[in-house]
């Protein structure tokens, strides 16, 4: 039989419905020492409903339900001061969540942190959702098929999501009930299935837990699996996106946790595989929690445009639960004065706002408070795109909003050449033969502060794109232009010179003069051009080798924010650097912290300028010394030998 949890009306404790004599809302317990104490009336603590607005049960199966304390009438008063709530919660409804929050608050307790073995509590929007996700129909199945759940890191998810699990292993009614909780990735499941296990295996310190009577003693915990001995075919298993198949089990409960990380071929399959796994179930349930992405082509950002449509009007799919706490985007008027980030009705909100903050986080005053998002927001790794996503809940257009402000801000109000009384570094940004190319160079110059001021030109050589949009098929890096290039920045462009035109300008083309820049060094990634840059380097170039590696992409990184966050930088307003930025965003490496990559990786889109500048601080920060070498004669192949140079790259 599966176990039943009673709210007694008397003390208030959860108890095994056969603690209660038959209509009984008082525990056995409690009767006995009510018979021998004093006639005292206390006040039901049941409910907030007064009995006489209860209306009768519509069928007889939900009738049941009630008369054994497995489901429950609900209803609210006031404003709708939770995305759960509904225009129903003020009418009433009849709910199994009273049930599920009571065996969380009985029988859990917290899986980690400084309250870890201590018994569980549930923040009231934790409440509001529970109780609405498992309302009932007039035939006491559930209505809720399916659930999207979105709220900013720090509200409790992925504990909340281990608890729901574990209810529908150990206390649900349906029977053999094969339960997953699953995740993108190996670490994301393994923190999933630890909250549920170690709930199981400190059980003890439960609320209304006993000797005899805990989760440690109704379950067995495996290292993947657990189950419950008294109730044949429960379990839950622990399962990471692409570990394996599961075509065949008959799932009951789904509980994907943050499925903005589903975006594999392998994560999508088992995502499927998941959906259909409960097809023969008479209420088989998924629930998905998440913060938001950035990619808009995944599944969880389709399931976020499906959710904002449901919460507009349920009727377009009464089977579909979706509740998504975000930041709202225009002030209301009603924080203008109050901080320095609070905007007048009608602005846009900013993100450093308590008003956008506080419309995200419904855990505020329990598990986060403004005061420390404002201290998080002095991190260097807490830009704009990580606080919108991470703790404001906005879907982004890219992986981060890495500028500290507009791009256009940073261009310098007068035309500029590089000077080359101060420190001159370049990178090349180079493709084999189809990519874009491109070239970056920067003069810098200590501040009254000691740092560096930096400013950057740049040269590209880009694929051609035809009027229907496809590349030009055929075209390859022109390579001779590219060396041109480099030698007319690095040696200056001087008349009767092979790299430069009749007209005394740059032979790439470009018809521009340059006086000696004499590089410290040109950084470049030997795993594109080696061959091409031996020569360059026999010639006379001071060719450093970059890899592209995290060890020298992270730091450059963290060193290009550094300059942009303290304003010690400067373009020439170069509408293909713009372009190039603007395809580019950043990304968690594997080795930790972040780095600059193209917005979509699976895209062509050129983004080899904005690589440069991230090579050009690692040179000016962590790359070289500031030497200034003294530039050596220079020694120029013949064009037919890079030409065959080009070809053989």
């Amino acid at each position: 039989m599966p176990l039943v949890l009673v709210r007694c009306s008397e003390c208030g404790r959860h108890r095994d419905a056969a603690m209660f004599a038959v209509a009984s809302e008082v525990c056995r317990e409690c009767s006995v020492q009510r018979a021998s104490a004093p006639k005292v009336r206390r006040p039901n603590r049941t409910t907030l409903v007064g009995k006489q607005s209860r209306p009768l049960p519509p069928s007889s199966e939900l009738a049941a339900m009630v008369e054994s304390g497995r489901a429950q009438f609900h209803q609210c008063t006031g404003a709708d001061v939770h995305h759960a709530h509904r225009e129903a919660h003020r009418t009433g409804f009849y709910t199994m969540g009273h049930r599920v929050a009571g065996f969380i608050t009985s029988l859990c307790v917290f899986p980690e942190g400084p309250l870890r073995g201590k018994p569980a509590t549930l923040m009231p929007f934790w409440f509001e959702i529970i109780i609405e996700l498992y309302r009932l129909r007039a035939d006491g199945l559930r209505q809720y098929r399916r659930a999207l759940i979105g709220l900013p890191k720090k509200s409790s998810k992925t504990t909340s999501l281990a608890w729901i699990a574990l209810f529908h292993t150990i206390a649900d009614d349906e029977p053999s009930p094969k339960n997953v909780c699953a995740a993108a990735n190996d670490d994301q499941a393994d923190l999933v299935f630890a909250a549920a296990k170690i709930t199981c295996e400190e059980g003890a310190g439960a609320r209304d837990a006993s000797p005899g009577f805990s989760l440690a003693t109704m379950t067995e915990r495996w290292e993947k699996e657990l189950l419950v001995p008294s109730k044949p075919g429960a379990s839950l298993r622990r399962v990471a996106a692409g570990g394996g198949n599961l075509d065949g089990p008959n799932l009951y409960l789904r509980a994907r946790d943050e499925v903005h990380e589903w975006t594999t071929a392998k994560s999508i399959a088992t995502y499927t595989v998941l959906s259909q796994g409960g097809a023969l179930r008479a209420q088989p349930l998924s629930v998905d929690i998440t913060t938001a992405g950035w990619d808009r082509d995944t599944i969880a950002y389709r399931a976020y445009e499906h959710a904002l449509k449901v919460m507009e009007r349920p009727d377009l799919d009464p089977t579909f639960f979706a509740v998504w706490w975000e930041a709202p985007t225009i002030c209301s008027g009603e924080w203008a004065g109050k901080g320095p980030y609070e905007g007048a009705a009608g602005e846009a909100v900013d993100y450093r706002s308590e008003e956008g903050w506080r419309g995200a986080n419904p855990a505020a005053g329990y598990t986060v408070s403004y005061e420390r998002y404002l201290e998080d927001l002095s991190d260097p790794e807490m830009t704009e795109g990580v606080a919108r996503r991470y703790r404001l809940n906005q879907w982004t257009d890219a992986q981060d909003i890495w500028l500290p402000k507009p791009w256009d801000a940073y261009c310098a109000p007068e035309p500029y050449a590089i000077d080359p009384a101060r420190r001159t570094v370049a990178f090349i940004d180079a493709s084999t033969r189809y990519d874009s190319t491109g070239i970056v160079w920067a003069d810098a110059g200590q501040d009254d502060a000691g740092g560096w001021r930096v400013r950057v030109k740049t040269r590209a050589w880009e694929r051609p794109i035809d009027d229907a949009g496809h590349p030009q098929e055929g075209w390859s890096v022109p390579f001779i232009e590219v060396r041109a290039h480099l030698y007319s920045l690095h040696f200056g462009t001087r008349a009767g010179e092979p790299w430069t035109a009749d007209d005394g300008t740059c032979g790439c083309g470009c018809g521009e003069t340059f006086a000696p820049l004499g590089f410290e060094a040109i950084g470049f990634d030997p795993a594109r051009i080696t061959l091409m840059t031996e020569e360059w380097r026999t010639a006379g170039l001071p060719m450093v080798d970059v890899p592209m590696t995290d060890q020298r992409m992270v730091p450059g990184f963290q060193s290009l924010f550094q300059l942009l966050k303290g304003d010690r930088f400067e373009h020439d307003g170069d509408t293909t650097l713009s372009r190039h930025v603007g395809n580019s965003a950043v990304r968690w490496a594997a080795s930790g912290g972040q780095r600059l990559d193209r917005k979509q990786r699976t895209e062509r889109r050129p983004n080899d300028l904005a690589v440069g500048l991230v090579g050009i601080a690692y040179l000016l920060d962590k790359g070289i010394e500031p030497v200034k070498p003294a530039p050596v004669p220079p020694i120029f192949f013949g064009r037919q030998s890079l030409a065959a140079v080009g070809a053989a790259e």
